[in-house]
């Protein structure tokens, strides 16, 4: 009898398991149809993984294995809404990317975070800090500074003249010239990013409601599947 008891739970689980294969491929399929209306987001972020896995098996025995379309819909939300989704592809618009990739050669380090239910997120940060506190700058941190500032001239054109780019700046110098420097750049870049934002305010904010359209149409158009015969072990609610 134990060992009939002991089959009749290895079946059991073997049949949750399987459940839950075909709701991650479910939700696979929900993933992929969502990319492939918003192509700029990191498509790394849908990607399935084990936790994902374990919420819906854990959902499925502590419901005895029966799901409501809504509780499965539920599930999907709350892994796609865990947090919020970056950014690529400049949205397919070759002179935002262009843009943006200036700023980020020029020490503007920017990131567009979208979220499905909630306002959109941009991280951004200026240029390099040096740690000035040792009264030692190394060589590499300033060989790299030197470069996002001729980037700065380069791609956001800021004049070749000014103070900040004399050649008198090696190593060594006095690390008040450091700070000087530093806060110099940053207050250009500070402008230059602030001039981009209300540039391209219209396209973010454009592209925002056009991420949490897409994402409302989509689980509509999920729970209408899931209504379907292949899919009768879920309760309609």
């Amino acid at each position: 009898m134990f060992h009939s008891k002991t089959k009749e739970i290895q079946k059991t689980s073997e049949e949750l398991k399987q459940k839950t294969s075909e709701v991650v491929s479910l939700y696979n399929k929900f993933a992929e149809e969502l990319l492939g209306e918003l192509p700029f987001l990191d498509k790394n972020y849908f990607k399935a993984s084990p936790y994902l896995n374990k919420e819906i098996f854990s959902e499925l025995v502590l419901r005895n294995g029966q799901l409501t379309i809504n509780q499965l819909l539920n599930i999907f939300k709350r892994y796609i809404g865990r947090s919020s989704v970056r950014s690529v592809c400049g949205f397919n618009k070759q002179k935002f990317l262009r843009e943006s990739r200036d700023l980020k050669k020029s020490g503007v380090h920017l990131e567009i975070y979208f979220n499905f239910e909630k306002d959109i997120e941009i991280q951004h940060d200026f240029g390099i800090r040096f740690n000035v506190s040792t009264g030692y700058i190394e060589k590499a941190m300033l060989e790299k500074f030197k470069e996002i500032e001729i980037n700065a001239v380069n791609l956001l054109g800021y004049e070749r003249g000014q103070w900040i780019l004399q050649e008198i700046f090696v190593e060594g110098d006095d690390k008040d010239h450091f700070l000087l420097r530093e806060q110099a750049l940053e207050k250009f870049l500070k402008a230059e990013y602030q001039e981009f934002i209300a540039r391209w305010e219209d396209l973010i904010v454009e592209k925002q409601e056009e991420v949490r359209a897409v994402y409302s149409q989509s689980l509509k158009d999920i729970a209408i599947k899931l209504k379907q015969k292949e899919y009768d072990w879920l309760k309609l609610n």
